[in-house]
């Protein structure tokens, strides 16, 4: 079993990426949550540039919620084998929430047959399996070589308090929707 905490406690610098096919609600979510848990490790931005052209030097490397074709646009076979060689041969960890889960996996089949349909092979390969189970959450630990991530189809990182900030437009801590007090 791969707990968060282990992700968290072992590692002092954690990349999230924010490039095409990121969700800028989830990115802030998935920042916030790694700010709120310590002030220790530094929180770092990673896109496509430095992933297709560097070594990836992150001690965790995160993929939030969006859509995995604008990830693989940008990053192309060439990104995801250096994301998969970071994971199997230096020891890197991955967290994949929603579309980075599907993304660091073998095959995406999502939404089939709707309006959102995606499908296709990946080539991170975290997980080989296949999991479906009526609409069930999954989160799942798994190994690659020296490497090993999580992958969660369920947003954990979800803050409920910046969620009702982003959503409604209100401060809670004065229960105000600043959209009513501007029009009074």
């Amino acid at each position: 079993f791969i707990s968060i905490q282990h992700f968290i406690m072992v590692h002092k610098q954690i990349q999230i990426y924010k490039d095409l096919g990121t969700s800028e609600q989830c990115y802030i979510h998935l920042k916030n949550a790694f700010q709120y848990l310590t002030s220790l490790y530094k929180i770092e931005e990673i896109n496509s540039t430095i992933i297709n052209n560097q070594n990836i030097q992150s001690n965790l490397l995160c993929f939030g919620g969006g859509y995995d074709l604008g990830y693989l646009n940008l990053l192309q076979l060439s990104g995801c084998l250096n994301i998969h060689n970071y994971i199997k041969e230096n020891m890197g960890r991955y967290l994949g929430i929603c579309a980075g889960a599907y993304f660091a996996c073998d095959y995406c089949y999502f939404d089939m047959n709707g309006p959102l349909e995606v499908y296709g092979e990946r080539y991170i390969k975290l997980f080989q399996g296949l999991f479906s189970d009526n609409g069930k959450p999954a989160i799942i630990g798994s190994k690659l070589g020296n490497g090993c991530g999580i992958l969660s189809g369920v947003h954990f990182e979800y803050d409920p308090y910046l969620l009702e900030k982003q959503i409604y437009n209100v401060d809670p801590e004065n229960n105000v929707n600043s959209s009513l007090s501007q029009l009074e």
